[in-house]
């Protein structure tokens, strides 16, 4: 009963107590855990100078490597695969048919790059400009090539002896002449329209001149650099001789030696 009394008369601490005893509490903890702590940060730090070498140097190797193989192997063959395709439209080719010609993105990235806006008297303008000279026939048919009537004459197209031909324009001699042997008549788009229908209903040969979507076709051709685009890097084989007398194609080494026997040479073209 005494030991109880005790216990019950103990004062409680007062505030200033309280707080003096926990701020002592607090010390004591901060002061045994200062070294435990400075030797993980110096166990961290020596990590991570070993790691700033050879984990760096690690790092960068295996960019370069992958930086690498994705521009030498994985973006070159998506790319080619991507061209290669003709099922993604990437641009609309201008009076192109739905099933013929070439489709591919390769193509089209090539026909945007060179495609100009749509216009047919700058198109028809360049080609006239292109043409440097002027031929006019030599007389005998009973037509005028350059009004023929909606209907073919009797006899069309009207011939010349091949002697008459050649002996007038020799195929040894490129100077051009001014007058050809021409019997094939020649049409307007613009305004012989129906007369070129009619001769082609007879399957008659005839000349159409003033097409816009040709001309066009001429203009681009006619761009810098656009065929070599075009060909790419593909190597193309043709024959250059110092005569005309290579009338025909043959067979590459089969070639070479009629070639060597005739004075011409083969040209590979990169």
């Amino acid at each position: 009963m005494k030991r109880r009394r005790q216990a019950t008369e103990r004062k409680e601490p007062t505030r200033e107590e309280y707080e003096s005893n926990q701020q002592h509490t607090d010390d004591t903890r901060r002061d045994d855990d200062g070294p435990r702590k400075e030797g993980f940060s110096a166990h961290f730090a020596d990590t991570a100078e070993e790691f700033s070498f050879f984990g760096w140097v690690g790092i960068f190797l295996l960019v370069i490597s992958g930086g690498y193989l994705l521009w030498q192997v994985v973006i070159p063959k998506s790319l080619e695969l991507l061209k290669a395709s003709s099922t993604v439209s990437l641009y609309t080719i201008r009076h192109a048919l739905p099933n013929v010609g070439d489709k591919t993105v390769r193509y089209q990235l090539l026909r945007l790059l060179f495609d100009l806006p749509e216009d047919n008297q700058r198109s028809l303008k360049a080609v006239k400009d292109l043409n440097g000279r002027e031929y006019r026939p030599i007389q005998g048919a009973s037509y005028n090539i350059f009004n023929c009537p909606s209907v073919p004459p009797d006899g069309y197209p009207y011939a010349w002896n091949a002697l008459d031909v050649v002996s007038h324009w020799p195929p040894e001699d490129t100077t051009p002449r001014v007058l050809i042997h021409q019997g094939l008549c020649i049409f307007d788009y613009k305004t012989d329209y129906d007369k070129a229908l009619n001769y082609r209903s007879q399957e008659l040969p005839f000349v159409v001149r003033g097409d816009p979507k040709v001309a066009e076709t001429v203009e681009r051709w006619h761009q810098p650099s656009y065929l070599k685009r075009l060909l790419g890097d593909t190597p193309h084989r043709t024959e250059v001789a110092n005569h005309s007398h290579y009338m025909y194609w043959l067979h590459p080494e089969l070639a070479k030696r009629r070639a060597a026997r005739a004075g011409s040479t083969l040209i590979n073209y990169d």
